[in-house]
Formats: C-alpha cells, sequence, structure tokens
C-alpha cells in the first residue's frame, strides 16, 4: 500500500488498467482453450462415430435390400412356368438386376466403411468377407436357377446365403453398438467440460470483478 501511495496518479490508473487486462486475458484464453475442446470433440463425434453408424447402417440397408432381392428372385424362378417364357425370362432378369444393385451398393459402401477410423478392424474385415462370400454364392445361386435347378437354388438361398447376410449383420451391429457408446462417452465428457467451463468463466470473472474493486479502491485511498 505503501508503495502504491508513493506512485504517480498516472502510474496507478496505468497500472490498475493493465492488471485488469491481463486477468481479462486470462479469463479469455481459458474460455477459448475450453471452447477448442469442446469443438474437437464435436467434430470428432461428428466426423467419426456418426459417419461409422451413418454408413454401417446404410451397409445395413444394402443387406436388407439384397436379401429381399434373393427372395425375389427365388419367387421368379419358382414362377417361371406359370408365364410365358420371355415373359418369365425378363422378370427373372428384373429382379436380379435389383438384387445386384444392392450387392454392388454394398460393396461401395464397405469400402467407404473401411476408410473410417473404426475402434477394431475384426468386424469390418467379417463384413467384407462375407461380402465377397455372398457375392461368390449369388454367382452360383443364379446359375443354378439358369439351368433350371431351382430347389438346390433355394437350398443354397436359405442355407449358406442366409447364415452368412446373418453373420454380416451381426458384425455391423458390433460396430454400430461400439460407435454408438464411444459417441455417448464423448457427449458426456463433453458436457462434463462444458460444466467446468461454465464453472471456471464463473470464478474467473469473481476474481476479476473483486480484483478491480480492490484496485479502485486502492487507487481513491491513493489519490487522498
Amino acid at each position: 500500500m505503501k508503495l502504491l501511495k508513493n506512485l504517480r496518479i498516472g502510474t496507478k490508473i496505468v497500472s490498475s488498467f493493465i492488471t485488469v487486462i491481463i486477468l481479462v486475458a486470462i479469463m479469455l484464453t481459458v474460455t477459448q482453450l475450453s471452447m477448442n475442446r469442446i469443438s474437437e470433440d464435436m467434430e470428432t463425434f461428428y466426423n467419426e462415430e456418426f459417419q461409422i453408424v451413418d454408413v454401417s447402417q446404410t451397409v445395413m440397408t444394402d443387406l436388407q435390400g439384397y436379401a429381399k432381392g434373393i427372395s425375389r428372385v427365388a419367387l421368379a424362378a419358382e414362377n417361371a412356368e406359370q408365364r410365358e417364357a420371355a415373359d418369365a425370362a425378363a422378370y427373372l432378369e428384373t429382379r436380379t438386376s435389383e438384387m445386384n444393385g444392392y450387392l454392388d451398393s454394398m460393396g461401395k459402401d464397405i469400402e467407404d466403411l473401411k476408410k473410417l477410423p473404426l475402434q477394431s478392424q475384426d468386424e469390418v474385415a467379417t463384413v467384407n468377407e462375407m461380402y465377397q462370400t455372398l457375392t461368390a454364392q449369388t454367382t452360383q445361386l443364379l446359375s443354378l436357377y439358369s439351368d433350371g435347378q431351382v430347389d438346390d437354388g433355394l437350398k443354397l438361398a436359405n442355407g449358406d446365403i442366409e447364415q452368412n447376410a446373418v453373420k454380416m449383420r451381426t458384425a455391423l451391429n458390433t460396430i454400430i453398438d461400439r460407435a454408438q457408446t464411444r459417441a455417448e462417452n464423448k457427449h458426456d465428457s463433453t458436457m462434463t467440460l462444458v460444466r467446468q467451463q461454465r464453472t471456471m468463466v464463473l470464478i474467473l470473472t469473481i476474481f476479476v470483478a473483486v480484483m478491480t474493486a480492490v484496485l479502485c479502491l486502492a487507487l481513491t485511498r491513493g489519490i487522498r
């Protein structure tokens, strides 16, 4: 206090303002660092976990469309004798094209899934393996239907193809569940950080206000 009284009024005022500015700068820096952390967490959520879930669900949709396509192709093959040969062939070709469309889309979406930062590569490896297997089995299935071996084709569709589709679906569900769990954990940590930031800003604001009051009081007494 004695040192403060010995200072000139201009020096006292400048020193007080510099001190307040430093305290405000510290508060803003802490706030900015916290905001950067929150921004990074949200970016991770949207760019990683959200994309993993989104692409996995797209692959799941492709798989469901493929499964429906298998059933429609089987129905077309079974009912071929009830149609004119040309009509039966055209109908079967249409259903086959629909099924293959889902299969092709599935392959592209799986490639997109493989590029994402998954927690484990085991499940996506299973998905990719099952896709390759389903592609080969689909070719075999269409060959059986083309040769008139409808019963053998139905046995393949309801047996190995269905089992492999279930394996792929299980692996996709595991990927989705893990991504959702990580997203929930990230959300919880982000909300905790937000609460901590609010508390820190409140404390710093009170501290700055108190220090400003103290400096003003000391400055006023120094002037007297």
